[in-house]
């Protein structure tokens, strides 16, 4: 029998102690975003309320509406993106938008309409529907 082969130690990215420069991140961090703002994928869920600028102080309770909306929107897009391709999630996430656009049409959906979904999806439909789940 042989014996088994140890594998050499590989730290994990937060255990490196390597530290930049205030001027290095910051320039790490601005060549990121250039070059995202050149690339970047017009996906559907970046699209939901994209700016959510609302001057008006009688209007923050719509400027918060919003951003719960982007925040869901964001959050089905993370779970679906979890185990599937992204070509394949901008149909299932346009659906699932158009059925149940906010957390409230989600937490009031039956179990069986939700079945016809990515089964992780399931998740959220559960989350919403635990009496510990905050629904705002």
């Amino acid at each position: 029998m042989k014996p088994l082969k140890e594998e050499p130690y590989l730290p994990d990215i937060e255990d490196l102690t390597v530290r930049f420069a205030e001027e290095e991140g910051f320039a790490i961090r601005s060549n990121l975003l250039k070059w995202y703002t050149i690339h970047q994928r017009d996906l559907p869920w970046r699209q939901i309320h994209r700016n959510v600028e609302i001057e008006d102080e009688e209007r923050e309770d719509m400027k918060k509406r919003k951003q719960q909306e982007r925040a869901y929107a964001t959050w089905v897009s993370e779970v679906m993106l979890q185990q599937t391709r992204v070509a394949t999630v901008i149909e299932y996430f346009n659906r699932w938008m158009s059925t149940w656009p906010t957390i409230k049409d989600l937490a009031l959906a039956s179990q069986e309409v939700s079945l016809g979904f990515v089964t992780t999806m399931l998740s959220l439909w559960f989350c919403f529907r635990s009496p510990f789940c905050f629904l705002p």
